[in-house]
């Protein structure tokens, strides 16, 4: 912003590293979309550990990397890290974007698909 404040974050950190990480997140985006989905784990978990560090646990741009991350590991059939990912989405943005939000129940939509391929089906 003008006051030298990150608009990613809303207060301080380096705008050019913000952009780093979302380049990164998008880097791994475009590989999980080409299938190419080894190649695209490090770079998604690096940028969940930067999104982490520089906007929070419970920033938007953060909760959707998880998400990504969460599904490219139900593709990969890693399905209990996917699902703590899941978790993790879910509580995120209900809390921060509240449960009514679309992103959110996409969240929870994602979660229950995971806990049917997992056979948890009375928690779906």
């Amino acid at each position: 912003g003008r006051d030298g404040q990150s608009p990613l974050r809303g207060g301080g950190g380096d705008f050019g590293a913000c952009e780093a990480i979302v380049s990164t997140h998008n880097e791994a985006c475009a590989l999980a979309a080409k299938g190419c989905l080894i190649e695209a784990e490090p770079l998604f978990r690096k940028a969940l550990t930067s999104f982490t560090t520089a906007l929070g646990s419970d920033h938007p741009r953060t909760l959707t990397c998880a998400q990504n991350l969460a599904s490219l590991l139900q593709s990969l059939g890693r399905l209990d890290e996917a699902e703590t990912l899941c978790r993790f989405a879910v509580r995120g943005r209900a809390s921060t974007l509240g449960p009514k939000q679309r992103a959110t129940l996409t969240s929870v939509h994602r979660l229950g698909c995971l806990l049917e391929e997992t056979g948890e089906l009375k928690e779906a």
